[in-house]
């Protein structure tokens, strides 16, 4: 129980059917897809793709597999972070750890360029926990909504030992899609992903970039969010809001 009692302290403190239905609520509520074990998760040669998963056992042992949420947060013109968009200017890219790409101009003139490059959302979150989703970038058009999204969320929380063996853990923006079009759309926002363990091995990767904008000067998404967590005792970990 030692895992689940830090992620859930409620429900172990008092026990109750109330507070067991209360932590189902709220899982069904922040995750897409939840992983739950009070002894150890094998993952071979499997994939995860959802907007928002949630991993919670004491050891986990990831091989040759994949959990993904690229793509899977806030869609285009949308988020805290959404990308900008002037007359004359692109799309510019969302932000999220850091600003958004401005969107180009063909205009060569100093003042439309200095205009369109200050005109970029700032970064919304940097705090030492993850809490949101990637933005989505700004469309090149009112007709369409056509910036590329954000990432979403991975929580994986473990009181032993993680071990990443050839395996990928991506929370990437989208890239913008692509038109035959002379102003372009910016890219989504890098999502956030964050890991609490008490140890960390292996060879595989993470990732939080953000999205490409598309040809027409599409500014591109910031990245996102990477937090990693040692444990060295009996802490609460950060939870997704």
């Amino acid at each position: 129980m030692t895992v689940f009692e830090e992620q859930f302290p409620t429900l172990t403190k008092e026990r109750s059917i109330n507070r067991f239905n209360e932590t189902l609520t709220y899982i069904l509520r922040n995750y897409t897809v939840f992983l739950l074990s009070f002894n150890h998760i094998n993952m071979n040669n499997a994939k995860i793709e959802a907007p928002r998963v949630g991993i919670c056992s004491n050891a986990l042992h990831m091989k040759r597999s994949h959990i993904t949420t690229t793509g899977k947060g806030c869609e285009s013109d949308d988020g805290f972070g959404k990308g900008k968009r002037l007359d004359g200017c692109a799309g510019t890219g969302a932000s999220h750890g850091g600003a958004g790409g401005y969107g180009g101009i063909e205009d060569d003139s100093d003042d439309e360029q200095k205009k369109c490059k200050n005109n970029k959302p700032a970064a919304y979150y940097s705090g030492k926990s993850i809490k949101y989703e990637g933005s989505g970038g700004a469309s090149g058009t009112d007709d369409a909504r056509l910036g590329g999204s954000g990432g979403g969320i991975i929580m994986i929380n473990t009181h032993g030992t993680t071990n990443i063996e050839q395996s990928h853990i991506e929370a990437n923006g989208g890239d913008a899609t692509p038109m035959d079009m002379a102003v372009g759309s910016g890219g989504g926002s890098g999502g956030a992903i964050q890991l609490v363990t008490r140890n960390l091995k292996g060879t595989g990767n993470f990732e939080a970039k953000g999205g490409n904008g598309s040809q027409g000067g599409g500014g591109g998404g910031s990245g996102g969010r990477f937090v990693i967590n040692f444990l060295h005792g009996h802490v609460a970990s950060a939870q997704p809001h």
